[in-house]
């Protein structure tokens, strides 16, 4: 178990190496609250069974601006990547999907 989860640690290390201390991550991983504490982590709030979701738009705007913000996407083979505003459009309607 500690051998993997160093390896995990390594890999949240790299993986969040390049975003700057003031950056927000949307969806961002539990191990980025404790790796990179200025790094602040934002997520939609809805219920366990999906029934209450935050409104997206609501969610966005409460945001800091000042900051840099990237979102977190896992695809289907359970890969997570970051990715900044540019594919927010995107992300945005998969949320509403669900």
């Amino acid at each position: 178990l500690k051998a993997n989860y160093s390896v995990h640690i390594n890999k949240m290390q790299k993986k969040y190496a390049s975003l700057p201390d003031n950056a927000i991550v949307i969806c961002g991983s539990r191990e980025l609250s404790y790796l990179r504490p200025n790094i602040r982590i934002a997520s939609p709030k809805c219920e366990l069974n999906l029934t209450i979701k935050e409104d997206l738009d609501k969610f966005l705007l409460s945001l800091d601006t000042s900051s840099p913000i990237f979102i977190e996407i896992k695809s289907k083979t359970n890969q997570s990547t970051l990715t900044s505003p540019d594919n927010i459009i995107m992300a945005i309607e998969e949320y509403n999907k669900k």
